[in-house]
């Protein structure tokens, strides 16, 4: 098999394996859906190995007589058998049994990845699924970095990253002399007091007050009509400085108080904006899908 492919398929394995531990945090009944999001997981995983060594069955628990080096059988049987119980027979675990079921798959894909591929589990990158290609870049820059310790210069680069997202998102979205449907707002960036010549200073400090009040209702509408997990926004901001793209595609990065850098903080950083571009690419579309760009008009022969 290509080795491209398999880093890409055991990326979205590694997803599927994120959304059910995502899953077996939730409150009953939702984490009750941990149970076959984990199972798919195995079953993707289990289905890459067979077409790997060319081999295939009709049940899952028939790969273990097929392809010996898979280990924990028993574990992954008591899955399935939960996975039953709930969708045959309407049986619910317990809440700490889905949490320990989600311990054993993310063991059983560590042992596994390792054995078969020569992988590391930690090592595996969902940076592969970011189909952005100036995000991506940033993104496995930021990954490389953070490796090496330099955990500054990894949270730029997923600030980089983000930016590169969100601008290229919006930008095919624009009809023809219109704004973006994601454009909320006037930017209120030059209607400061400054710009006024203003010389009351009650009104000058209601006139910024207004201005810096809009940009940011503005900039919190976009991000959640982007449908991105704005908590999580919000703590990405207080770690990544305010970024501008200059003319050149340079980037320039504005930071105003020193952080506490640290792998934790960088990690996240990076699973923020993956998070947020496997968000967007859910639904996407151009705006020259749906609107006739105007023709040039032909000049008149005379």
């Amino acid at each position: 098999m290509n080795n491209n492919l398999i880093v890409e398929r055991l990326s979205i394995v590694k997803q599927l394996f994120r959304m059910a531990a995502s899953q077996a945090d939730q409150p009953e009944p939702t984490c009750y859906f941990a149970i076959l999001t984990l199972h798919d997981c195995v079953e993707m995983f289990i289905k890459l190995v067979g077409e790997k060594m060319n081999v295939d069955r009709f049940s899952l628990m028939e790969y273990w007589k097929a392809i010996p080096q898979l280990t924990m059988e028993q574990q992954i049987d008591s899955l399935n058998k939960v996975r039953k119980s709930i969708k045959h027979h309407g049986l619910l675990p317990a809440k700490k049994e889905v949490a320990g079921k989600a311990i054993i798959v993310e063991q059983f894909l560590i042992e596994n990845v390792k054995i078969q591929f020569s992988i590391e589990w930690d090592d595996i990158s969902l940076v592969t699924l970011v189909r952005s290609a100036n995000a991506r870049k940033h993104l496995i820059e930021a990954e490389q970095l953070c490796k090496k310790g330099d955990y500054k210069e990894s949270i730029y680069n997923t600030a980089y990253a983000f930016h590169e997202l969100l601008n290229e998102y919006e930008e095919n979205k624009k009809p023809e002399f219109k704004p973006s449907p994601f454009n909320f707002g006037k930017n209120m960036r030059w209607h400061k007091s400054h710009y006024m010549n203003m010389l009351d200073h009650n009104m000058k400090q209601f006139v910024d007050d207004v201005s810096t009040s809009i940009d940011s209702i503005c900039d919190a509408i976009k991000i959640l009509s982007f449908g991105i997990d704005y908590k999580k926004y919000a703590k990405f901001q207080l770690f990544t400085p305010h970024v501008i793209k200059k003319s050149d595609g340079a980037f320039y990065a504005e930071e105003w108080h020193n952080k506490k850098w640290s792998q934790q903080s960088a990690q996240f950083c990076i699973e923020f904006v993956v998070e947020s571009a496997l968000k967007l690419q859910e639904f996407d579309f151009d705006a020259d899908e749906v609107t006739a760009r105007r023709e040039p008009k032909k000049p008149i022969k005379k």
